[in-house]
Order: structure tokens, then sequence, then C-alpha cells
């Protein structure tokens, strides 16, 4: 990857996303990677699948009302 494309990547992460922080045990944390390797996920994508599937519409319904409120629709 060229050092453009990774400073591209950067600055478009940087202003379209946000960092959660999460802490478990560190034995949870071991569980949670196993069962993550032997699932072939990243441990990110499990965690944002948990939370989209626990909160997915709440979260729609929050995108489509800011929409809303920046296009006073």
């Amino acid at each position: 990857m060229s050092k453009k494309s990774t400073e591209y990547r950067s600055q478009y992460n940087k202003k379209n996303y946000s960092r959660i922080e999460v802490y478990f045990p560190k034995k949870d944390k071991e569980a949670i990677a196993e069962y993550c390797k032997k699932h072939h996920y990243s441990q990110a994508e499990f965690i944002k699948d948990l939370v989209y599937n626990k909160i997915g519409d709440y979260i729609e319904e929050y995108r489509i009302e800011a929409a809303k409120k920046e296009f006073d629709i």
C-alpha cells in the first residue's frame, strides 16, 4: 500500500468514524479472540455485528432523524 493511500485512508477514517473502547477481563478477551479465530471473524467485526444485531433498528432511526434535522425536512 502506498503512503498516499495510507494517508488518505487515515484522513477518511478520522473524518467519518469514531472509536469506542471496550474493556474486558483478560480471560474474556482471550475467549472472544479464540471464538473469532475459529469462526473467521475479526474481533472488531464480531463486536460490530453484536451491536447492530441488538440495536440496529434504533441506529437506523437515529440516522434518519439526524438527516431530517440536517436538511430541515
